[in-house]
């Protein structure tokens, strides 16, 4: 499985940028992965390093484009579409890879996967609802309706419509795989994956590439004299959108539409996240998350192939990518995946404890694989979990239920790229009745308990805050260090607050009444009572016959 993903990953990666050679290459807090080989040819170069870098998201693992592919165990050749005649016979064989990146609905009850909106909330609650104004499609293609089959699109272009000149905005990819067995009747999507981008509006002599399918391969062709410049997240000519900093202090919401259970279980990039589902009928639903950007600090690095280790070498031995073994031999891998955390385990004595950079992020996914542990307890009709840390790697699925506790795991350096030791954030939405479901409990839990184990069985505290709203428990931990730490997270179960019981009201106790004559002079008087007292000046006589 690790050498299908990598194989994968090389390869993409291969597609869309040049390797190229530079003696010094300089990081941008924006530009991830890095170029490692520079911008110009190195096929004349010996292989000379194995490095490595962990993307973020698989947007950012350069996929900002839809392509129909067959998934073949090396280099998949690109097909213009399912009827390609090129790719029929060994697509029979192997089946289709497909990343299709969703367009802008049409309309805010479209039942189709699109993208419906993206709005802002500033610190003073102010909402701005930004507008799409264009489509960055580098590859695409069209719906194949009698094979269920959406369009495939590019990165769409959001900006603030009371400022449209403002030059400002927000570039938003989502993509999903679609892909399937060469006959199958059913392309519909699988997975999403969304990134929202800030931007700034950068002029020159840019223009789009012009792309097109040359031996089964994708090529990006620059116009002659014109720029590129891989941190741009659209090109239009003579312009960029390059990637900026989001507004401070400033919330996004993005909102879409998606096939109904599509994101049963979210992972994000999010600080603070809302999230909120609901039916649009004809099996889809609106999907919309609320939450602020986070702060990531991402791990790459190098090591001479004199100086890699037996583990370095092995890792790399499972990849068949002759193109690759010039200059610096680099390997993406997913945040979210188990190969992420052995390929960072490898390198980390190279890696002097601490990140390459830190880059502002908003994204969410779904999760690709179901989750046992978690499936009988799965929310039909909505999202059934968000998990959203800012760790450079976490576990991929959703925490692990040992039957006591929710377990997930994640990795990180010690310090960031400044020198600063490095906090961890992890923040879990959960429905009150997925929570109520896992622990057997008749009601919300009251309460949670947060510990961080790490790698030596090191216990650190973190500062833990538990609130329920509207249906959905939402707990957050926070100030952990790390070294491959796991997080337990044990709620408390609701306890009956007790019943008053009534205090009896006292039998009354039957009054014996006495009778007592008394006299003064002629007058006589009857004093009746428990106790008869005569008054004043009068004194006891028998009573008169």
């Amino acid at each position: 499985m690790m050498r299908k993903i990598f194989t994968l990953l090389l390869s993409l990666f291969l597609v869309l940028i040049p390797i190229t050679s530079s003696a010094d290459i300089q990081y941008s807090k924006y530009q991830w992965p890095p170029l490692w080989n520079g911008t110009s040819p190195i096929q004349h170069l010996p292989l000379t390093d194995y490095g490595f870098d962990v993307v973020d998201t698989f947007n950012s693992g350069s996929t900002d484009y839809s392509f129909i592919r067959v998934m073949t165990p090396n280099l998949q050749p690109f097909c213009s579409s399912l009827d390609d005649p090129g790719c029929q016979e060994i697509a029979k064989k192997y089946g289709w890879w497909i990343i299709r990146l969703l367009p802008p609905c049409k309309s805010v009850d479209e039942k189709s996967d699109c993208i419906e909106g993206l709005s802002t909330t500033d610190k003073s609650g102010k909402v701005t609802k930004y507008i799409n104004t264009s489509i960055y499609k580098r590859s695409e293609f069209p719906a194949d309706v009698a094979r269920g089959l959406g369009e495939g699109s590019g990165t769409s272009v959001w900006v603030d419509p009371t400022e449209p000149n403002s030059g400002t905005g927000f570039a938003v990819t989502v993509s999903g795989d679609a892909g399937g067995a060469f006959d199958a009747k059913d392309f519909s999507l699988k997975n999403f994956a969304a990134t929202v981008f800030a931007f700034k509006t950068v002029e020159g002599n840019y223009a789009p590439p012009v792309t097109r399918i040359v031996n089964q391969q994708m090529r990006f062709d620059q116009p002659s004299g014109s720029r590129w410049d891989p941190a741009c997240l659209w090109i239009t000519t003579g312009k960029c959108g390059l990637t900026s900093d989001y507004p401070e202090d400033t919330s996004l919401t993005l909102s879409l539409h998606l096939t109904t259970n599509l994101a049963t279980w979210v992972l994000g990039r999010l600080g603070n996240p809302k999230i909120d589902v609901a039916e649009l009928g004809a099996g889809y639903q609106r999907v919309s998350v609320s939450a602020q950007p986070i702060l990531v600090p991402m791990i790459g690095g190098k090591v001479g192939i004199s100086e890699a280790t037996p583990e370095i070498k092995k890792l790399w031995s499972n990849n068949v990518c002759p193109e690759c073994q010039h200059g610096i031999w680099a390997m993406n891998a997913p945040s979210s995946s188990e190969s992420a955390f052995a390929i960072v385990n490898a390198f980390k004595p190279f890696l002097n404890d601490r990140s390459m950079v830190s880059i502002p992020a908003w994204s969410i996914s779904s999760l690709k694989e179901k989750s046992p542990s978690l499936s009988k307890c799965t929310q039909v009709g909505s999202i059934s979990g968000l998990v959203t840390t800012n760790a450079s790697v976490y576990q991929g699925a959703p925490p692990t239920f040992d039957g006591t506790s929710l377990n997930y795991k994640v990795g990180a350096m010690h310090f960031t790229d400044n020198g600063e030791i490095f906090k961890g954030l992890y923040e879990l939405l959960m429905p009150s009745k997925t929570a109520e479901c896992l622990y057997g409990y008749s009601s919300a839990p009251v309460s949670a308990s947060v510990s961080i184990t790490s790698e030596s069985g090191e216990n650190t505290v973190a500062t833990t805050v538990l609130s329920e709203k509207d249906g959905w428990l939402h707990l957050s931990a926070g100030g952990f260090t790390f070294s491959n730490p796991t997080i337990k997270v044990k709620f408390a179960k609701p306890t009956a607050l007790p019943v008053a019981t009534p205090t009896p009201s006292p039998t009354p106790t039957r009054q014996i009444l006495k009778v007592q004559w008394c006299a003064k002079g002629n007058a006589k008087k009857k004093v009746t009572g428990t106790n008869p007292v005569c008054p004043k000046g009068y004194k006891k006589i028998p009573a008169p016959l």
